[in-house]
């Protein structure tokens, strides 16, 4: 397949097998690319565990135990952004009035949630 890869690399053509580091392990084809997608796959698993669809292997677990833990730093900086939001509202700011918008507020006030 190498000798096939090399004819076909030298005439311009795509290889039919995935190229491999010096290790031998695959290379990641999403590894520097910063145009990828958001991964969903932290999510599902959590939708998984919640709600006991299938049982979750070692990986599987120590990743949604990573997630719950991660998230767990982000309680307090959400839970601050909506009572302001609420507290705004009941004061009769609807966010879409000429002289005051909540996104650009949030945005000034909590810098680190834009992460």
């Amino acid at each position: 397949m190498l000798l096939i890869n090399d004819d076909r690399r030298r005439k311009g053509l795509h290889d039919h097998i995935d190229k491999k580091s010096k290790s031998g392990a695959r290379k990641s084809t999403n590894a520097k690319n910063r145009h990828r997608g958001i991964s969903w796959r932290g999510l599902e698993l959590l939708d998984i565990q919640f709600f006991k669809i299938l049982s979750l292997n070692n990986s599987e677990t120590s990743t949604v135990s990573k997630l719950k833990r991660e998230a767990k730093k982000w309680v307090k900086p959400v839970r601050k952004a909506f009572s302001d939001i609420a507290y705004l509202q009941s004061m009769g700011v609807d966010g879409e009035g000429k002289n005051f918008r909540i996104a650009p507020y949030l945005k000034e006030n909590y810098r680190s949630l834009k992460t």
